[in-house]
Parts: structure tokens; sequence; C-alpha cells
């Protein structure tokens, strides 16, 4: 797949934020590199109740690397655990995070479980993640229907990366950092190409 375009009337500058959301790091790849601009959650172990919660409608991505598995993805995605692999650092997640991705959310839909036509407007949905993980993210909490997030991402031209704390650490969605970190940068989508895939989530999810 090749590398998508950037337009640069559309670099960010001088924009700051605190608060990082821990994604897989095959998420973080997929929507760096425009084959998704979707996000799906539904809750974290030390999350309050379990359950995830939208804090924040900027914020950075960490990539992290537990819990994620090839057979959650769909073949014609897997080479993306190659690509993570290749780019981790040495000591990354232990000793320090790495913050490069900046997302904005651009609209949200709620997807209660229990109803068949969600989980085929999911399957439906352009994203990297298989069938059976799902079924899977779906059904967990089944009080808690799950965020379905359009994101509008943006590469910082230099990854910033920030020691580690011990407030990072555990299964928690949200980490606020010790400062604010300047996000100067491009979207990693054009405007067209970011509206054309919103476009394609909205006919999904709301027919």
């Amino acid at each position: 797949m090749s590398a998508p375009e950037i337009i640069e009337n559309e670099v960010v500058e001088n924009t700051s934020c605190a608060a990082a959301l821990k994604e897989w790091a095959v998420t973080c790849r997929a929507l760096r590199e425009g084959r998704q601009i979707l996000l799906l959650r539904k809750g974290g172990i030390e999350d309050d109740y379990g359950v995830f919660s939208l804090e924040h409608q900027s914020f950075w991505l960490q990539p992290t690397y537990e819990h994620q598995s090839a057979d959650r993805v769909k073949p014609q995605h897997r080479d993306l655990f190659d690509a993570v692999e290749e780019t981790m650092r040495d000591g990354e997640n232990l000793d320090f995070i790495v913050l490069e991705l900046f997302a904005r959310v651009e609209q949200v839909w709620a997807l209660p479980p229990g109803e068949a036509a969600n989980l085929d407007k999911l399957r439906r949905a352009p994203h990297i993640y298989g069938d059976d993980y799902l079924a899977l993210r779906l059904d967990y909490k089944p009080q808690h229907p799950l965020l379905a997030v359009a994101l509008r991402v943006y590469r910082h031209e230099a990854p910033h990366v920030v020691p580690m704390r011990p407030e990072f650490l555990g299964c928690r969605s949200w980490i606020e950092l010790p400062e604010p970190l300047q996000m100067n940068g491009a979207p990693v989508l054009t405007g067209d190409a970011f509206a054309r895939h919103l476009q394609e989530l909205e006919r999904t999810f709301l027919e």
C-alpha cells in the first residue's frame, strides 16, 4: 500500500496536549498508514468500572504491545505486526513511551451488543480486525455499548520520548502526561481521503 499523500496546508502547529490513549501498536500503525480511521473501545481492566469513557476529544496515541495477536487481525493486515516489531525501540514501554500520533475525535457511534445488525455493521466497516475479535469486543460487558470512534490522525514531525512513570503502567486506557506536549505535523490522510473514509463509516453505521 502506497503512503498517503500529505497536504501541506493542513499542517497543525503549536497544538499542545497532555492526554494519551493506550492502543494496540498494530492499530496505531494502521491509523498512521491510513488503512482505517476507526477506533473501537469498550474498556480496560483499570478503567472506572472496567468501562471506557471518551474523556478527551484530542489526544496522543501510545502504542502498546500486550494483548494484540495476529489471530485478531485480518490476514491481509498481518504485515502490520512486522512493521511495528521493526520500529519498536529497545526499552519502549519499559523505560519510556513514544508518542508520534495525535488524534482528534470527529464522530462517535455507540453500538449496543445483542443486536445482530451491529455486528454485521462492524464486519462491513473498513478496519483491520477479524470477525471473531469484533464479536468479542461487542459482547464484552454487555450492559455497555461499544464505542466506534472516527479519528483524524496527525503525525508529529519527530516522536516525543517520555520517561516511564509508575502511573503510566497497568491496563488503563488513559494516561496523563507530566506536561502538555507540542504537536507539529500533518494529517496522515488528505482531507478528501479522510472524508471518503468518514462517509463510508457513516453509511455503514447509520443504515
